[in-house]
């Protein structure tokens, strides 16, 4: 089993650098019986204290984690997080 699919599997939480930003991805994030699909009970939230990401570095972010397996979904939500918040 990969050090990935252990995490996911014990809804651990992954902190990751990737384009000299911070990702966290949170599993499990909402109620469980809200009844959301597997995909939509997760998150990524990109930190941008500079409030300059584009929208193509957002999609390359998120076909990252898809493609090496980090989430399951292109389609999970995400979340920008500023300074403000």
């Amino acid at each position: 089993m990969s050090v990935i699919s252990y995490m996911k599997e014990k809804k651990e939480d992954i902190v990751l650098t990737l384009f000299n930003r911070e990702i966290v991805i949170m599993y499990e994030i909402h109620d469980p019986t809200e009844h959301l699909k597997p995909w939509e009970n997760n998150g990524i939230f990109i930190c941008d204290p500079k409030k300059n990401i584009r929208t193509l570095e957002i999609i390359n972010i998120i076909e990252y984690l898809y493609e090496e397996g980090f989430i399951d979904d292109r389609r999970t939500p995400y979340e920008i997080l500023t300074d403000d918040m």
